[in-house]
């Protein structure tokens, strides 16, 4: 939060849009760690944590804290239960944070409606892997689906971190992000009956840490 601030003093004094436009991403970076490591200290069993939640935590503080352009954009998250180990849990949160960040930035109004909208899904399918998916709605002449920025470059290492690999497309109107990745096993995840993952942002009275 300090570190947070402090770029935000610096960007009032600065003059530069595109200066101010570098260090709002560099502020965003920050804020959505501080988020993740603020939700694992609370954390009852640090060697378990509900990805879910805590992704569901970022898009929401991000949401509320993004200037999208003068139209709003519609959100729609579908994020269903998914426990991963924290080194799992924290490279997979952060990927999800650059590419929400992109999808707000470059999501437009398609044709036939009246908005933009981003759709973030997140679900286990049948055979065990994790599946995450970030869509944006592109506008009319809108066809780029690689970018050269910093973002990219962060989202190709966190996959990596996940033994995974991000594929991007862009196709009829929509730039979609999938990532596929298999869940670590850990005795703490296999143990469901004797253990209750809790990953709030208030952890539960009486929890020691």
């Amino acid at each position: 939060q300090l570190i947070a601030s402090i770029i935000n003093m610096q960007s009032r004094v600065i003059d530069d849009p595109d200066a101010k436009r570098v260090l709002r991403s560099v502020q965003d970076r920050v804020a959505s760690l501080a988020t993740i490591y603020k939700n694992l200290y609370q954390a009852e069993h640090l060697e378990s944590v509900e990805a879910d939640r805590l992704v569901r935590d970022i898009i929401g503080q991000m949401s509320t804290a993004s200037v999208v352009s003068e139209h709003s954009i519609e959100i729609d998250t579908r994020l269903e239960p998914l426990t991963l180990l924290p080194d799992q849990a924290v490279p997979l949160t952060l990927l999800t944070t650059e590419a929400f960040t992109n999808a707000l930035k470059y999501a437009g109004i398609p044709e036939g409606h009246d908005r933009p909208w981003v759709c973030v899904r997140l679900h286990r399918s049948d055979d065990g892997h994790a599946e995450l998916t970030i869509e944006n709605s592109l506008g009319r002449g809108t066809s780029d689906a690689e970018g050269t920025g910093l973002g990219n470059q962060l989202i190709e290492a966190f996959a990596m971190q996940l033994d995974s690999e991000a594929e991007i497309t862009a196709k009829d109107g929509v730039f979609r992000l999938y990532l596929r990745f298999m869940p670590e096993t850990d005795a703490a995840l296999q143990d469901a009956e004797t253990r209750r993952v809790v990953l709030t942002s208030a952890a539960r009275e009486g929890a020691r840490h």
